[in-house]
Protein backbone atom coordinates (compact mmCIF):
# COMPACT_ATOMS: atom_id res chain seq x y z
CA UNK A 1 0.00 0.00 0.00
CA UNK A 2 2.87 2.33 0.90
CA UNK A 3 4.22 1.97 -2.46
CA UNK A 4 0.91 2.73 -4.11
CA UNK A 5 0.44 5.76 -2.30
CA UNK A 6 3.81 6.86 -3.60
CA UNK A 7 3.19 6.25 -7.05
CA UNK A 8 0.40 8.52 -6.42
CA UNK A 9 1.92 11.02 -4.80
CA UNK A 10 4.85 11.09 -7.49
CA UNK A 11 1.68 11.48 -10.17
CA UNK A 12 0.13 14.22 -8.88
CA UNK A 13 3.12 15.90 -7.72
CA UNK A 14 4.38 15.90 -11.57
CA UNK A 15 1.42 16.90 -12.86
CA UNK A 16 0.97 19.77 -10.06
CA UNK A 17 4.50 20.58 -10.75
CA UNK A 18 4.21 21.89 -14.32
CA UNK A 19 0.99 24.48 -15.22
CA UNK A 20 1.38 23.28 -19.08
CA UNK A 21 0.74 19.96 -17.63
CA UNK A 22 -1.92 20.90 -15.41
CA UNK A 23 -3.64 22.64 -18.73
CA UNK A 24 -3.84 19.54 -20.41
CA UNK A 25 -5.01 17.59 -17.93
CA UNK A 26 -7.87 19.50 -17.13
CA UNK A 27 -8.71 19.14 -20.54
CA UNK A 28 -9.16 15.49 -21.03
CA UNK A 29 -10.61 15.00 -17.56
CA UNK A 30 -13.13 18.07 -18.55
CA UNK A 31 -12.00 20.20 -15.71
CA UNK A 32 -11.39 17.74 -12.49
CA UNK A 33 -8.93 17.93 -10.76
CA UNK A 34 -6.72 15.28 -8.97
CA UNK A 35 -6.53 17.17 -5.63
CA UNK A 36 -9.25 18.43 -4.01
CA UNK A 37 -9.38 20.75 -0.97
CA UNK A 38 -10.91 19.43 1.83
CA UNK A 39 -11.45 20.30 6.06
CA UNK A 40 -9.07 17.23 7.09
CA UNK A 41 -5.82 16.24 6.16
CA UNK A 42 -6.14 12.73 7.21
CA UNK A 43 -7.33 11.22 3.96
CA UNK A 44 -5.69 13.79 1.34
CA UNK A 45 -3.57 10.47 -0.22
CA UNK A 46 -6.54 8.28 -0.23
CA UNK A 47 -8.42 10.72 -2.04
CA UNK A 48 -5.89 11.64 -4.81
CA UNK A 49 -5.47 7.97 -5.20
CA UNK A 50 -9.20 7.71 -5.82
CA UNK A 51 -9.28 10.92 -8.42
CA UNK A 52 -6.57 9.16 -10.37
CA UNK A 53 -8.61 5.72 -10.59
CA UNK A 54 -11.57 7.54 -11.25
CA UNK A 55 -10.12 9.60 -14.10
CA UNK A 56 -7.97 6.72 -15.18
CA UNK A 57 -8.62 6.64 -18.66
CA UNK A 58 -8.91 10.18 -19.30
CA UNK A 59 -4.93 10.22 -17.89
CA UNK A 60 -3.84 7.53 -19.72
CA UNK A 61 -5.77 8.96 -22.96
CA UNK A 62 -3.47 12.30 -22.16
CA UNK A 63 -0.27 10.72 -21.85
CA UNK A 64 -0.75 8.65 -24.66
CA UNK A 65 -2.35 11.21 -26.66
CA UNK A 66 -0.12 13.17 -30.09
CA UNK A 67 -0.46 16.00 -28.02
CA UNK A 68 1.70 14.66 -25.27
CA UNK A 69 3.83 12.90 -27.77
CA UNK A 70 4.75 16.38 -29.29
CA UNK A 71 5.04 18.22 -26.22
CA UNK A 72 8.29 19.10 -24.26
CA UNK A 73 7.81 16.76 -21.02
CA UNK A 74 7.66 13.79 -23.20
CA UNK A 75 11.57 13.32 -23.60
CA UNK A 76 12.23 14.05 -19.63
CA UNK A 77 12.79 10.93 -16.86
CA UNK A 78 10.70 11.67 -14.58
CA UNK A 79 7.83 12.36 -17.23
CA UNK A 80 8.42 8.89 -18.74
CA UNK A 81 8.16 7.35 -14.79
CA UNK A 82 5.12 8.82 -14.65
CA UNK A 83 3.66 7.16 -17.75
CA UNK A 84 5.16 3.71 -16.83
CA UNK A 85 3.72 3.96 -13.24
CA UNK A 86 -0.03 5.12 -15.01
CA UNK A 87 0.55 2.53 -17.77
CA UNK A 88 1.53 -0.02 -15.31
CA UNK A 89 -1.47 -2.59 -14.40
CA UNK A 90 -0.52 -3.81 -11.28
CA UNK A 91 -0.55 -0.29 -10.35
CA UNK A 92 -4.75 0.18 -10.85
CA UNK A 93 -5.17 -3.15 -9.30
CA UNK A 94 -3.23 -2.07 -6.12
CA UNK A 95 -5.07 0.66 -6.34
CA UNK A 96 -8.15 -1.29 -6.03
CA UNK A 97 -6.78 -3.49 -3.17
CA UNK A 98 -5.94 -0.25 -1.38
CA UNK A 99 -9.81 0.94 -1.86
CA UNK A 100 -10.62 -2.51 -0.02
CA UNK A 101 -8.81 -2.18 2.26
CA UNK A 102 -8.53 1.58 3.97
CA UNK A 103 -11.74 2.61 2.31
CA UNK A 104 -13.65 1.32 5.09
CA UNK A 105 -11.51 2.86 7.56
CA UNK A 106 -11.65 6.16 5.80
CA UNK A 107 -15.26 6.09 6.13
CA UNK A 108 -15.20 5.29 10.20
CA UNK A 109 -12.56 8.64 10.48
CA UNK A 110 -14.92 10.70 8.12
CA UNK A 111 -17.76 10.07 10.77
CA UNK A 112 -16.13 10.91 13.61
CA UNK A 113 -14.53 13.96 12.57
CA UNK A 114 -17.28 15.14 11.20
CA UNK A 115 -19.04 17.87 12.62
CA UNK A 116 -23.06 17.93 11.84
CA UNK A 117 -23.69 15.58 14.52
CA UNK A 118 -22.25 12.94 16.83
CA UNK A 119 -21.41 9.60 15.30
CA UNK A 120 -19.55 7.79 17.94
CA UNK A 121 -22.89 6.18 19.42
CA UNK A 122 -23.58 4.92 16.27
CA UNK A 123 -19.92 3.64 15.39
Amino acid sequence: MKQTFERATMISSYIYSRIGVVNMLRKYTNMKELLRHVKTRFATAFITLSRIHSQKVNIRRMFTSDEWAKSKWVKKARAKRVVEVLLMPSFLNNVVFVFKIVGPLVGVLRLVDGERKHDMCYI
